[in-house]
């Protein structure tokens, strides 16, 4: 990068990915915690033995 322009621009684009990343694993997180809740109720719900 030989520019300043381009060294801010690249690092405007990075923001924007961190920031899209962060979003998608916060959707990812909670998909993962109601698995978990459902998991855990089922195995809840077995017969003892």
């Amino acid at each position: 990068m030989g520019h300043p322009v381009d060294w801010a621009e690249t690092q405007g684009n990075l923001a924007i990915a961190s920031l899209d990343w962060a979003e998608h694993l916060s959707y990812r997180h909670a998909n993962a915690t109601r698995l978990r809740d459902k998991i855990l109720t089922a195995l809840d719900a077995l017969p003892e033995g």
